[in-house]
Protein backbone atom coordinates (compact mmCIF):
# COMPACT_ATOMS: atom_id res chain seq x y z
CA UNK A 1 0.00 0.00 0.00
CA UNK A 2 1.37 3.26 -1.21
CA UNK A 3 1.28 6.00 1.84
CA UNK A 4 0.66 9.49 1.13
CA UNK A 5 3.06 12.17 1.80
CA UNK A 6 1.40 13.88 4.75
CA UNK A 7 1.26 9.98 6.05
CA UNK A 8 4.85 9.21 5.52
CA UNK A 9 5.75 13.43 7.25
CA UNK A 10 3.65 12.25 10.33
CA UNK A 11 5.60 8.90 11.20
CA UNK A 12 9.13 10.25 10.44
CA UNK A 13 8.87 13.10 12.83
CA UNK A 14 6.21 11.88 15.63
CA UNK A 15 8.20 11.38 18.63
CA UNK A 16 5.60 8.96 20.07
CA UNK A 17 6.67 5.27 19.92
CA UNK A 18 4.22 2.52 18.95
CA UNK A 19 0.96 2.48 20.19
CA UNK A 20 -0.84 3.57 23.76
CA UNK A 21 -0.72 0.44 26.27
CA UNK A 22 -3.71 0.63 28.27
CA UNK A 23 -3.00 0.00 32.31
CA UNK A 24 -6.51 0.09 33.30
CA UNK A 25 -9.76 0.99 32.98
CA UNK A 26 -13.39 1.40 34.75
CA UNK A 27 -12.74 4.54 37.36
CA UNK A 28 -15.35 7.07 37.21
CA UNK A 29 -13.14 10.18 35.74
CA UNK A 30 -9.42 10.16 35.53
CA UNK A 31 -7.50 13.38 35.63
CA UNK A 32 -4.50 15.01 37.14
CA UNK A 33 -1.53 13.08 36.36
CA UNK A 34 1.52 13.68 38.23
CA UNK A 35 5.60 12.04 38.40
CA UNK A 36 7.20 12.68 41.25
CA UNK A 37 10.39 11.29 40.53
CA UNK A 38 9.75 7.66 41.29
CA UNK A 39 6.39 6.96 40.52
CA UNK A 40 2.86 8.28 38.67
CA UNK A 41 -0.02 9.38 40.91
CA UNK A 42 -3.63 10.37 39.22
CA UNK A 43 -7.03 11.09 40.11
CA UNK A 44 -10.02 9.44 40.14
CA UNK A 45 -12.01 12.60 40.44
CA UNK A 46 -15.48 10.82 40.60
CA UNK A 47 -14.39 8.61 42.76
CA UNK A 48 -12.91 11.42 44.98
CA UNK A 49 -9.42 9.22 44.97
CA UNK A 50 -5.72 9.52 44.08
CA UNK A 51 -3.66 6.73 42.79
CA UNK A 52 -0.03 5.57 42.14
CA UNK A 53 1.69 3.82 39.63
CA UNK A 54 4.91 2.83 38.84
CA UNK A 55 6.15 1.57 35.43
CA UNK A 56 6.03 -2.22 35.27
CA UNK A 57 3.93 -2.45 38.06
CA UNK A 58 0.41 -4.91 36.92
CA UNK A 59 -2.15 -1.83 37.60
CA UNK A 60 -2.56 1.29 40.15
CA UNK A 61 -3.24 1.54 43.70
CA UNK A 62 -5.05 3.67 45.53
CA UNK A 63 -2.82 5.70 47.98
CA UNK A 64 -5.59 8.52 48.67
CA UNK A 65 -8.78 8.94 49.92
CA UNK A 66 -10.95 11.09 50.20
CA UNK A 67 -8.81 13.56 48.08
CA UNK A 68 -11.10 16.48 47.91
CA UNK A 69 -12.44 15.61 44.53
CA UNK A 70 -8.88 16.50 43.07
CA UNK A 71 -8.42 17.16 39.67
CA UNK A 72 -5.17 18.64 39.18
CA UNK A 73 -1.48 17.41 40.52
CA UNK A 74 2.54 18.41 40.32
CA UNK A 75 5.37 17.15 42.17
CA UNK A 76 8.26 18.89 43.15
CA UNK A 77 10.02 15.33 42.52
CA UNK A 78 11.10 15.36 46.38
CA UNK A 79 8.32 13.70 47.56
CA UNK A 80 6.30 16.62 48.13
CA UNK A 81 2.65 16.56 45.33
CA UNK A 82 0.34 19.66 45.47
CA UNK A 83 -3.23 19.22 44.18
CA UNK A 84 -5.86 21.40 43.33
CA UNK A 85 -9.17 20.17 46.15
CA UNK A 86 -12.69 21.42 44.47
CA UNK A 87 -14.63 20.37 47.22
CA UNK A 88 -13.27 22.65 49.46
CA UNK A 89 -11.88 25.43 46.50
CA UNK A 90 -8.26 25.05 47.57
CA UNK A 91 -4.61 23.95 46.85
CA UNK A 92 -3.52 21.93 49.20
CA UNK A 93 0.14 20.11 49.75
CA UNK A 94 0.70 16.08 50.59
CA UNK A 95 3.86 14.20 51.31
CA UNK A 96 4.54 11.23 49.41
CA UNK A 97 5.29 9.31 52.09
CA UNK A 98 2.32 10.79 53.73
CA UNK A 99 -1.01 11.29 51.62
CA UNK A 100 -3.57 11.14 53.69
CA UNK A 101 -1.87 14.44 56.15
CA UNK A 102 -2.84 17.23 53.11
CA UNK A 103 -2.71 20.53 54.30
CA UNK A 104 -3.85 24.16 52.56
CA UNK A 105 -1.33 25.75 50.37
CA UNK A 106 -3.65 28.15 49.14
CA UNK A 107 -7.33 29.23 49.93
CA UNK A 108 -8.51 32.69 49.27
CA UNK A 109 -7.45 35.93 47.86
CA UNK A 110 -7.95 39.45 49.67
CA UNK A 111 -10.28 37.28 51.77
CA UNK A 112 -12.60 35.81 49.13
CA UNK A 113 -12.80 32.28 48.38
CA UNK A 114 -10.99 31.24 45.12
CA UNK A 115 -13.21 29.96 42.32
CA UNK A 116 -13.38 27.04 40.42
CA UNK A 117 -9.52 25.85 39.43
CA UNK A 118 -8.41 22.85 37.12
CA UNK A 119 -5.06 22.27 36.79
CA UNK A 120 -1.81 23.45 38.18
CA UNK A 121 2.06 24.02 37.50
CA UNK A 122 5.16 24.67 40.04
CA UNK A 123 8.03 26.89 39.03
CA UNK A 124 11.45 26.57 40.32
CA UNK A 125 11.05 28.78 43.25
CA UNK A 126 8.81 27.27 45.08
CA UNK A 127 4.96 29.01 43.14
CA UNK A 128 2.21 27.61 42.39
CA UNK A 129 0.39 28.35 39.29
CA UNK A 130 -2.83 27.18 38.60
CA UNK A 131 -5.63 27.86 36.18
CA UNK A 132 -8.93 29.19 37.79
CA UNK A 133 -12.62 30.21 36.16
CA UNK A 134 -15.48 28.50 37.34
CA UNK A 135 -14.59 24.91 36.72
CA UNK A 136 -16.89 22.58 38.96
CA UNK A 137 -18.48 24.77 40.77
CA UNK A 138 -21.46 26.69 40.22
CA UNK A 139 -20.92 30.57 38.53
CA UNK A 140 -22.87 32.10 41.27
CA UNK A 141 -20.66 30.48 44.10
CA UNK A 142 -17.67 32.86 42.65
CA UNK A 143 -16.57 35.16 44.77
CA UNK A 144 -14.40 37.16 42.60
CA UNK A 145 -14.38 36.96 38.79
CA UNK A 146 -10.86 35.72 36.92
CA UNK A 147 -10.53 33.75 33.95
CA UNK A 148 -6.97 33.05 34.03
CA UNK A 149 -4.09 31.92 36.25
CA UNK A 150 -3.45 32.25 39.71
CA UNK A 151 -0.19 32.73 41.54
CA UNK A 152 0.75 31.36 45.07
CA UNK A 153 3.57 31.94 46.57
CA UNK A 154 5.56 29.51 49.17
CA UNK A 155 4.24 32.65 51.94
CA UNK A 156 0.97 32.13 50.35
CA UNK A 157 0.25 35.57 48.87
CA UNK A 158 -1.99 34.80 46.15
CA UNK A 159 -1.90 36.89 42.99
CA UNK A 160 -3.63 37.23 39.67
CA UNK A 161 -2.02 36.79 36.38
CA UNK A 162 -3.00 36.20 32.41
CA UNK A 163 -6.64 37.62 33.06
CA UNK A 164 -9.45 37.13 30.35
CA UNK A 165 -8.29 33.78 29.13
CA UNK A 166 -11.20 31.52 27.93
CA UNK A 167 -11.56 28.58 30.23
CA UNK A 168 -7.53 28.02 30.68
CA UNK A 169 -7.57 24.30 31.54
CA UNK A 170 -4.03 23.01 31.35
CA UNK A 171 -1.29 24.72 32.89
CA UNK A 172 2.64 24.20 31.62
CA UNK A 173 6.15 25.95 32.53
CA UNK A 174 9.31 25.62 31.01
CA UNK A 175 11.86 28.56 32.08
CA UNK A 176 10.70 31.44 32.45
CA UNK A 177 7.40 30.95 30.37
CA UNK A 178 4.14 30.10 30.93
CA UNK A 179 1.65 28.04 28.80
CA UNK A 180 -2.01 27.79 29.30
CA UNK A 181 -4.73 25.81 27.11
CA UNK A 182 -8.24 27.40 26.41
CA UNK A 183 -10.70 24.55 26.28
CA UNK A 184 -13.25 25.54 24.31
CA UNK A 185 -11.50 27.34 22.16
CA UNK A 186 -8.77 24.54 21.17
CA UNK A 187 -5.78 26.80 21.69
CA UNK A 188 -2.62 27.14 23.91
CA UNK A 189 -1.39 30.77 24.85
CA UNK A 190 1.18 31.83 26.10
CA UNK A 191 3.25 34.30 28.52
CA UNK A 192 6.65 35.37 30.11
CA UNK A 193 7.28 35.38 33.56
CA UNK A 194 10.07 37.62 35.06
CA UNK A 195 12.43 36.98 37.78
CA UNK A 196 10.10 37.59 40.80
CA UNK A 197 7.87 35.04 39.18
CA UNK A 198 5.37 37.53 38.25
CA UNK A 199 3.18 38.36 34.31
CA UNK A 200 5.49 40.38 32.14
CA UNK A 201 4.19 41.49 28.92
CA UNK A 202 0.93 40.24 27.30
CA UNK A 203 -0.88 36.86 27.02
CA UNK A 204 0.13 36.05 23.53
CA UNK A 205 -1.21 32.82 21.04
CA UNK A 206 0.82 30.23 20.67
CA UNK A 207 -0.98 27.44 18.40
CA UNK A 208 -4.34 27.36 17.54
CA UNK A 209 -4.76 23.09 17.51
CA UNK A 210 -8.08 23.28 15.79
CA UNK A 211 -6.45 25.45 12.34
CA UNK A 212 -3.59 23.26 12.47
CA UNK A 213 -5.82 20.32 12.80
CA UNK A 214 -7.62 21.54 9.82
CA UNK A 215 -4.04 22.47 8.01
CA UNK A 216 -2.90 18.92 8.56
CA UNK A 217 -6.41 17.21 7.53
CA UNK A 218 -6.16 15.54 11.06
CA UNK A 219 -10.32 15.22 12.08
CA UNK A 220 -11.52 14.21 15.69
CA UNK A 221 -13.52 15.85 19.00
CA UNK A 222 -11.95 17.25 21.91
CA UNK A 223 -10.92 20.48 23.67
CA UNK A 224 -6.91 21.53 24.77
CA UNK A 225 -7.08 19.99 27.98
CA UNK A 226 -3.86 18.88 29.75
CA UNK A 227 -0.45 19.90 28.74
CA UNK A 228 3.07 19.27 29.73
CA UNK A 229 6.69 20.46 28.78
CA UNK A 230 9.56 18.37 28.19
CA UNK A 231 13.26 19.59 29.39
CA UNK A 232 14.05 20.68 25.58
CA UNK A 233 10.75 22.91 25.63
CA UNK A 234 8.49 21.04 23.69
CA UNK A 235 5.04 20.94 24.23
CA UNK A 236 2.32 17.91 24.58
CA UNK A 237 -1.11 19.16 24.43
CA UNK A 238 -4.37 17.35 24.51
CA UNK A 239 -6.50 18.79 21.69
CA UNK A 240 -8.64 18.02 18.23
CA UNK A 241 -8.64 14.02 18.30
CA UNK A 242 -5.76 13.13 20.43
CA UNK A 243 -2.56 14.27 21.85
CA UNK A 244 -0.54 16.94 19.83
CA UNK A 245 3.48 17.36 19.70
CA UNK A 246 4.73 20.75 19.12
CA UNK A 247 8.57 22.23 18.96
CA UNK A 248 9.44 25.45 21.52
CA UNK A 249 8.18 27.57 18.06
CA UNK A 250 4.59 26.14 18.43
CA UNK A 251 5.68 24.03 15.23
CA UNK A 252 4.19 20.34 14.43
CA UNK A 253 6.07 17.55 15.57
CA UNK A 254 3.37 14.82 15.45
CA UNK A 255 0.07 13.55 16.71
CA UNK A 256 -1.27 10.59 18.51
CA UNK A 257 -5.03 9.74 17.40
CA UNK A 258 -6.15 8.67 21.03
CA UNK A 259 -8.24 11.04 23.08
CA UNK A 260 -7.33 12.09 26.68
CA UNK A 261 -7.89 14.21 29.05
CA UNK A 262 -4.63 14.82 30.41
CA UNK A 263 -0.96 14.00 30.70
CA UNK A 264 2.71 13.36 32.27
CA UNK A 265 5.94 12.73 31.29
CA UNK A 266 7.98 10.22 33.43
CA UNK A 267 10.13 7.54 33.76
CA UNK A 268 13.68 7.09 34.65
CA UNK A 269 14.24 8.78 31.46
CA UNK A 270 11.46 10.81 30.64
CA UNK A 271 10.55 9.20 27.87
CA UNK A 272 7.11 7.65 29.01
CA UNK A 273 3.70 9.27 29.09
CA UNK A 274 1.14 8.93 31.21
CA UNK A 275 -2.52 9.43 29.96
CA UNK A 276 -5.63 9.87 31.70
CA UNK A 277 -8.05 9.11 29.80
CA UNK A 278 -11.44 9.45 31.57
CA UNK A 279 -12.15 6.09 31.82
CA UNK A 280 -8.59 5.19 32.27
CA UNK A 281 -5.16 5.23 32.30
CA UNK A 282 -2.90 4.31 29.39
CA UNK A 283 1.63 4.87 28.59
CA UNK A 284 3.32 5.25 25.43
CA UNK A 285 6.95 5.80 24.87
CA UNK A 286 8.72 8.65 23.39
CA UNK A 287 11.99 9.06 21.28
Amino acid sequence: MMLSTLTLALITQSPFVGEPVVIKTGYGFTEGPAWTGSQFVFCDMANDTVLAWKPGDAEPKEIRKPSGKAVGSASDGKGLIYQVDTTNRQIVSWKESAPSEAKVFGKSYEGKNLGGMNDLALHSNGSVYVTHANWFVSPDSLEFEHSGVIRVEPSGKVSLLAAGLARPNGIALHKNRAYVTEYSAGRIMTFELGKDGGQVGEVKLFVDLNAMAKDKGIAGQGGADGIRCDKDGNIYSTGPGGVWALNSKGEFRGHLPFRATNIELGGKDGKTMLLTTGRGVATIGLK
